[in-house]
């Protein structure tokens, strides 16, 4: 009876609540594919301590870019649906002193669309962009720098979001958990909808070390 949230703050991005809405109105027809990267340098996450000792970088806490990166499973799903198969290539493919994966490629089926995800602790000019194909045209989205285009059949369409500021998620969804604690409401990210993107984190490890296309 409890109401529970989990800090999925990408949900409240203003960029993310675009593409819902854009995807709502069909405007680019059918969906086709999808394409997602999130590429972040490890290291340089906390200047201020040791990367080998954040929970990063090491498996006894969690760590590795699958589950540090989670955000991103997590808004696919939420856009897409939960996929009904996954497949992913990677593990540790640096020099890093670290014991986790650093660079995957996942491939997964969400409602028949194609949806590829890279990810990786690596590149040191921050990445997270996207691509939704449709039959009609595409959107291209970049998370780092909140720009948006929608490229279709009529007109291109460009949208920015350049005076938001991060912490405004974290307050949206803060306000939504205590409104709705209150009026005793399930939050858009309960736990059972927080699992759903740790349980695709958990098979695309499994997938890695198998090499196992996993059906659910």
């Amino acid at each position: 009876g409890l109401t529970t949230m989990v800090g999925f703050q990408l949900r409240f991005s203003p960029l993310i609540l675009k593409i819902k809405e854009l995807l709502a109105e069909k405007v680019i027809g059918k969906i086709l594919s999808v394409r997602a990267e999130v590429c972040e340098y490890m290291p340089w996450f906390h200047s201020y301590e040791d990367y080998r000792k954040i929970y990063a970088s090491r498996e006894s806490m969690g760590g590795g870019v699958v589950l540090t990166q989670i955000h991103e499973i997590d808004f696919l799903i939420d856009l897409f649906g939960f996929p009904s198969t996954v497949f992913a290539l990677g593990g540790k493919k640096s020099m890093l002193e670290i014991d986790v994966e650093d660079n995957v490629d996942i491939l997964m089926s969400m409602n028949d669309i194609a949806v590829s995800l890279h990810m990786d602790f690596l590149q040191k000019s921050k990445k997270r962009e996207g691509v939704i194909y449709g039959e009609d045209g595409r959107i291209e989205y970049d998370l780092v720098n909140l720009e948006l285009e929608l490229i279709n059949e009529e007109k291109n369409q460009s949208f920015d979001w350049h005076d938001f500021e991060r912490n405004e998620m974290f307050l949206s969804e803060m306000k939504q958990f205590i409104e709705n604690s209150k009026l005793k409401k399930p939050t858009n990210v309960s736990l059972e909808e927080g699992a759903k993107s740790l349980k695709i984190s958990e098979i695309i490890k499994k997938s890695i070390n198998t090499s196992d296309l996993i059906k659910l």
